[in-house]
Order: structure tokens, then sequence, then C-alpha cells
């Protein structure tokens, strides 16, 4: 599985790094190669996000060809990943990336 370069990988929680298996199996479902971690741990998000605490990443939302994924297909593939995981998971497709996150719902 692939990590670009950058990203910042430690404190990463188990329950995130299943939803990151998760969403490569997805992938490989839909016939998409290009799979890889975007940010994690690290990097520059909003105040209060899951991110700082192990329990986001982001995920490339790019085709074969390096293309983003249209809205429609994002949707799809984030929906798809969804449904693969329990409810404690929020998966959003954003405009250049697919956002996941673990937080247990009380």
């Amino acid at each position: 599985m692939k990590v670009k370069k950058t990203v910042e990988v430690k404190g990463l929680t188990n329950q995130i790094l299943i939803a990151w298996m998760v969403s490569k199996w997805v992938y490989f479902e839909l016939g998409l190669n290009n799979h890889a971690m975007t940010s994690g741990s690290g990097g520059r998000h909003s105040y209060g996000s899951l991110h700082f605490n192990g329990n986001a990443i982001d995920i490339r939302s790019k085709d074969n060809e390096g293309v983003y994924f249209t809205k429609s297909f994002g949707d799809k593939v984030a929906e798809t990943i969804a449904s693969r995981l329990p409810n404690d998971y929020d998966i959003i497709f954003e405009t250049n990336h697919i956002h996941m996150e673990w937080q247990p719902k009380k």
C-alpha cells in the first residue's frame, strides 16, 4: 500500500488503519490502481481535526490516468468504502481526496 512521501503516519490508530485496508480493497474491486494515503496524523487541518490524534486519513481520489474523480464517482467510492465499515466511520468524498475518520458514535 502506498503512502505519499510527506505523510506523517506516526500515531495512526488501528481503527483508521483498518479503514485504509478496506479502502484499498474497494479500489482493487473497482479496478483502480492509484490508491495512496495522502494525509495522515500531520499536516494542515482544521482545528479539532481527527487527523491530529491519529483517527483520520485522506486517500487519493484519482483514476488510473491521474484524473480526479467526478463528484458522482467519488461519492460512489466513498459510499462503497463506508458500506464495508461499522457506523463509527465517516467516509466523505471531498474535492480532491476521500477523507476517512473513525469517531465512535454514542
